[in-house]
């Protein structure tokens, strides 16, 4: 028997703040951010932006790192939508899933 199938089409958020704090790094290279994101992966969502790179920790007694910022959900909805999703992977691994695949938009799952 095939393990169950779990995906979201939808799934509705509502923000709990209208901002939220994080660090920025100036973008040099995709080894960089590559780097970056090996290093800081556990405690932060580490994310290109525009110009830079933005590290927003995600464990209550994790650091700032780069120049501090406050970011607005509103003005920052892709960076938003990164944390959205990392909160739900992040999650979704809590039960007992197992990354199979990682894509942009996709991300398989097993148990």
């Amino acid at each position: 028997m095939n393990p169950p199938v779990l995906a979201f089409n939808f799934l509705p958020v509502r923000f709990s703040a209208d901002e939220f704090k994080g660090g920025l790094i100036e973008f040099e290279s995709p080894e960089q951010l590559a780097d970056l994101r090996a290093k800081l992966g556990d405690s932060h969502v580490v994310a290109k932006t525009r110009t830079s790179i933005a590290c927003i920790p995600v464990q209550a007694d994790s650091d700032v790192y780069g120049t501090p910022t406050t970011f607005r959900t509103r003005d920052h909805r892709s960076l938003t939508m990164r944390l959205v999703q990392e909160a739900l992977l992040r999650s979704v691994l809590g039960w007992g899933y197992k990354v199979r695949r990682l894509r942009r938009h996709l991300i398989w799952l097993t148990r």
